[in-house]
């Protein structure tokens, strides 16, 4: 099976619940900056936001470009993960995600979506429906 998150922008009330509930679940803090989604307001117009996370593409180039072979694929979720203990931050993998899917925290490590074990803390308490997690066999 494979698993993958899915949103709509159109749906975006720029509420952010979903970067807080996210760097919660994953480091017990309310800091966007270590969420692994992302809302960008695309100034200046008003309700216009950009959803930013891995959509778990076909081509997976930020595997590929690892000198650390820090990305391991998670058998159980059909998925792409990051071991943040191999990770040095270098960035390779930010610069050629074609999808904007990931980026490097403030402490300097890779931060990609996880689909939180397979259920998404987004989906659970996003108040307008922007997140779904899609499975496919």
């Amino acid at each position: 099976m494979k698993m993958a998150l899915k949103s709509d922008p159109s749906k975006c009330i720029g509420c952010m619940l979903c970067t807080l509930a996210c760097s919660a679940k994953h480091l017990k803090t309310f800091n966007p900056e270590f969420s692994r989604t992302g809302v960008v307001d695309r100034y200046p117009e008003p309700g216009d936001y950009y959803i930013r996370h891995c959509i778990q593409c076909e081509e997976h180039p930020c595997v590929e470009s690892c000198p650390e072979e820090a990305f391991y694929e998670d058998e159980k979720l059909g998925i792409w993960m990051i071991d943040w203990e191999l990770c040095t931050g270098c960035g390779s993998c930010v610069e050629v995600c074609p999808y904007d899917g990931c980026w490097l925290s403030p402490d300097d490590k890779s931060l990609k979506c996880d689909l939180c074990g397979g259920d998404p803390e987004c989906v659970q308490v996003c108040p307008k429906g922007v997140y779904e997690l899609v499975k496919e066999d």
